[in-house]
Formats: structure tokens, C-alpha cells, sequence
């Protein structure tokens, strides 16, 4: 499918943008960030979360593509494919400490990487990656199995998290957004099918390989030690 501004399929109608820009003003306010009309300026970290089959990707694909529709000329980074025009893909672990411009990073099933089983370096690298993805005016989306398998660090760096229901009978979901704290402060519901067009639901996502990503960050450290970033 050909995408570009004016594709109605990628937002149906102006009332359709107009809500959807409202849904963002108010996740955007209860993360505690001063609302910019613009997204100049914005950075933010959400977790969807939820059992197979619940809708967790394909809300995380949404957020990819109002992304793209907001800035047509910042990639959307991902380790599932995307048929978005400013789509790249991540392809390895390197890729991750290579970026440093504003862009939109999705992680499907990113939890593995910070999960709190995992030894402290890991939870060290998603610990930084995290905290740098502000700095850098990232927005990141990482899918998960449950809010709980993730290490404590990186949970409350999480802004927003969101819990997405798949009521398959209905084409709906339904995503009700919840605080780091646990209060529900927003909920919304949209129809799916249209976003079936910008993904596979059936791809597997790439999964980074945990010891090039830990000879990255020693990489990285060692580029800090020298004055680089």
C-alpha cells in the first residue's frame, strides 16, 4: 500500500486525527509532560502489556504510524517489519547505541531485555538505554508479556503503561492506559483492521543477541571514558 500525508486510509478523516491527537494530549499530561501541539520536543516511554493474541502489536503499530503521520521525515525504528515509507529496521544490537536523533523505537516483545531474571548487566544496559531514550527524544514502545516480568528500574522510568483488550467479535480493542503507579487515567478503543495493512501480526520479531549487545555497551562505555558519547 502507497502511504504518504494525505493517504486517507492511514487516518480516515480529520475527526479521526483530531481524537486521536486529543487521546495523545492526555497520555502526554498525566506522564507529567507540558503538552507541545507540536511534538517538537516530546519524548515518551509506553509499555503495552498483555497474554498472546491480545492486541499488544498492533496498538504498538498504531502508535508507529501517528508517529510517521506526525514526523514524515524521523524513522521509525523496529525489530518487526513495518510498510511505513520512513521504516528501518533494527538489525542488530549495534544498531541501538548508533542512534542519536529524535525517532520513533519499537521493541516487540522487548521485555526479554529487561527482564528482572536477567544478571545486572543487562538490566544496567536497558537501565541507560532507557534513560538516554529522553536526552535523545526517542519515543519508545516495547511490547510485553506482563508489566511485572520487567526489572523494578525500568518500570518506573515507563511513562505510560496500557493493558490492550481484543474483542475479536466486535473488531475492537480496547486499551485502557494506566500511570507508573498503577492509576488508570485514561482509556480508548479503536477498530484494528485498518492496521493490519502496515505489519505481519505473524512475522517474528528480531531478537537482539544478548552478548553483542553486552560487547556494545562495553563499547560504549569505554567511547564515554574517552570523551565521546
Amino acid at each position: 500500500m502507497s502511504y504518504d500525508n494525505s493517504d486517507v486510509s492511514f487516518f480516515p478523516s480529520s475527526f479521526e486525527s483530531r481524537i486521536y491527537e486529543e487521546q495523545t494530549q492526555e497520555i502526554l499530561k498525566s506522564a507529567r509532560f507540558q503538552y507541545d501541539p507540536n511534538f517538537k520536543d516530546t519524548s515518551l516511554r509506553e509499555t503495552f502489556y498483555g497474554g498472546l493474541g491480545t492486541g499488544k502489536s498492533t496498538v504498538a503499530v498504531r502508535e508507529a504510524m501517528w508517529y510517521s503521520w506526525l514526523y514524515p521525515d524521523r524513522p521509525i525504528v523496529a525489530n518487526i517489519p513495518l510498510n511505513l515509507p520512513n521504516f528501518r529496521p533494527l538489525t542488530s544490537a549495534k544498531m541501538l547505541f548508533s542512534i542519536d536523533y529524535p525517532c520513533f523505537l519499537l521493541l516487540d516483545e522487548g521485555w526479554q531485555l529487561a527482564d528482572s531474571r536477567k544478571r545486572g548487566l543487562m538490566i544496567d544496559i536497558m537501565n541507560m538505554f532507557m534513560l538516554r531514550s529522553r536526552k535523545r527524544k526517542w519515543w519508545v514502545v516495547i511490547t510485553e508479556q506482563w508489566y511485572t516480568q520487567v526489572d523494578l528500574r525500568i518500570r518506573f522510568i515507563t511513562d505510560v503503561f496500557c493493558e490492550p483488550v481484543f474483542k475479536e467479535r466486535i473488531n475492537r480493542i480496547k486499551v485502557p492506559c494506566y500511570t507508573k503507579h498503577g492509576l488508570l487515567f485514561h482509556r480508548y478503543r479503536f477498530d484494528p483492521r485498518p492496521v493490519f495493512d502496515y505489519f505481519d501480526s505473524e512475522a517474528d520479531p528480531l531478537t537482539l543477541d544478548v552478548k553483542e549487545l553486552e560487547d556494545e555497551y562495553e563499547a560504549y562505555l569505554a567511547r564515554k571514558r574517552r570523551g565521546y558519547r
